[in-house]
Order: C-alpha cells, then structure tokens, then sequence
C-alpha cells in the first residue's frame, strides 16, 4: 500500500505478501501532500497495529515515510512498547529530500537504515547520486508506480507499471516500490495507479524472469573481461 487506510486491508497486503515469501513492504503512516486538503496519511495512531500485522505475517521491514524528527521517535517508542515485533526502514520522501534539519536528524540515529527517495528537479549529485548504481555504493531501489502514475498499457497489452518495472530491474535495481490494492477504488492514496492483488504472482513472477536476465547479462560480460585479461 502507497498509504495505510484500514486493517482489513493492510492484513489483506501482508497476508498475500507472507504467502508469496516476499519480507519487505511499504505501508506509509506519514504521507505529505501537495495538496493541503488531501489525505495526509494516519500518523502515530495506525503505527501500533501496523506494526503488529507485520509481525503476525513475518513482515520484517516497513517504509514509512517521515516529515519531521518527532517521527522517529513516534516510531521508535511504539516499536519499544510492543516488543519490536518488527523492522522498520524510514523514508525521506521526495519533498524532503532537501529538509536539511530533517537528514541530519535522520543521519545522528543508527537504529534504522533509510529509504532517500529522490527529489523534485534536482541533480544526481544533489540527490546522492541515488539514480545510477556506478555512481554510488549504496543499493538503488526504482519506484515504477510514481514515475508511470497510471494503469495504462502499452500497445503489447502490458502495463506501463510492468515494464518500467523490468527496465529498472533489468538495468540492476535492488528493489522495487509498486503499489498494490486490495481495493483500489477505496485507497486514501493513488488508488488510480495501484495494481491489482491478482496481479501480484505474475508481477512478481516477472520480477524474478527479469532479475535472472540480469545475471545472465552479467555473466556474459563477466566471461568477456575475463577472455580479455588472459
């Protein structure tokens, strides 16, 4: 889920994701907007069973993404009453990625890894050269839902979402953000663009088709270095 909106559905995501071996989802609590009236996410007061779901379906890493200090220590003080019942990644967001207060916060604590999304119309050095995986250690994760922000198909019948999601998996990204719904049409957030929960075995199907590929490509090259240093 782009946003957390109900149990029913975020047991529903985790359930199905337990069920295919997948660990990690994003279930966003803190969602800024550009739009002042929009949803703006549940805040603090959905962590405590969003938490306990994760823990219940072996879920061990959830994104949320954070707009101010507190936030962590909302987090961080649920996790603690419950018995962290699970990890938890923070996510700097798009429209913060320049929050400077905000990254040197995030950046004195070493209890949870973070998620930098990159920013609005800025550079690759600006945004730690997050784009392209030779230009920094760190892994690169692609987000085909916001960049594509629809359902739309190209002329072979495949979604957009499918094959930005390849693109980036092929070119060697070590993670995907995509967003499913249980039910699209009641989502908080970008219900529009979510892919379906029928969708998931192929999509991930896909994924592992792709990734694969990319090994292969790999090998290749690797064997062509190889022939050349002898």
């Amino acid at each position: 889920l782009c946003a957390v909106d109900v149990p029913e559905h975020v047991d529903m995501m985790m359930k199905a994701l337990e069920g295919h071996g997948e660990v990690c989802t994003r279930m966003g609590a803190y969602k800024p907007r550009t739009n002042p009236y929009s949803f703006q996410g549940h805040g603090k007061g959905c962590l405590p069973w969003v938490f306990e779901k994760a823990g219940k379906h072996g879920i061990k890493v959830i994104a949320m993404e954070i707009t101010h200090e507190s936030h962590i220590e909302e987090i961080d003080n649920c996790l603690e009453k419950l018995g962290r019942p699970t990890g938890v990644m923070l996510q700097v967001g798009t429209r913060n990625t320049q929050n400077f207060e905000l990254l040197k916060a995030i950046g004195r604590q070493s209890t949870y890894p973070v998620l930098l999304k990159r920013g609005f119309g800025i550079t690759l050095n600006e945004s730690l050269n997050a784009a392209v995986k030779r230009l920094t250690r760190m892994p690169v994760c692609v987000d085909p839902s916001h960049s594509v922000g629809s359902r739309e198909q190209s002329p072979d019948g495949i979604l957009d979402v499918m094959h930005a999601t390849a693109q980036g998996v092929v070119a060697g990204a070590n993670s995907v953000l995509v967003d499913f719904h249980p039910k699209p049409e009641r989502a908080l957030v970008d219900g529009p663009q979510a892919l379906l929960m029928n969708e998931l075995p192929a999509y991930l199907e896909d994924i592992r088709l792709c990734h694969d590929t990319w090994k292969k490509r790999q090998a290749i090259y690797q064997r062509l270095k190889d022939d050349a240093a002898e």
